[in-house]
């Protein structure tokens, strides 16, 4: 029976850990952004505030993650810049979305697919 995935987050951070006891005990404080063809300004996203920023949305594309918009790759490197002064902040990445979210299925339907998805988002967080 084929699984489907509607959303799956990326962390961008080299070297993720999960949080400590210490780090559980502090709020988690999310924002959204989806700057569809526009690129962001470092200054829109208040970092010192924020615990995580989940970027929308990569695309699915013959099973392996890829840009969704022609401005993504920018919009990613003005999110993961924030963290030379937030270095707390994580990095998310949707895929998907109400549109994109088609091919999920078939991309977790054999261990050959799941493998080629997971090889693409593995590129897709190291580029």
């Amino acid at each position: 029976m084929p699984r489907t995935a509607t959303l799956v987050s990326l962390f961008l951070a080299a070297g993720w850990a999960p949080a400590g006891a210490a780090e559980a005990a502090r709020p988690v404080i999310i924002a959204y952004v989806f700057p569809r063809d526009r690129v962001l300004e470092p200054a829109e996203i208040r970092a010192e505030k924020l615990t995580h920023v989940n970027f929308a949305f990569a695309n699915l594309v013959g099973g392996r993650v890829v840009e969704g918009a022609p401005r993504d790759a920018e919009n990613l490197k003005v999110l993961t810049g924030l963290r030379q002064d937030h270095p707390h902040l994580r990095v998310l990445v949707s895929v998907g979305g109400w549109s994109w979210s088609k091919g999920f299925s078939d991309a977790a339907l054999t261990a050959r697919s799941r493998r080629v998805f997971v090889g693409s988002a593995i590129d897709f967080v190291r580029r």
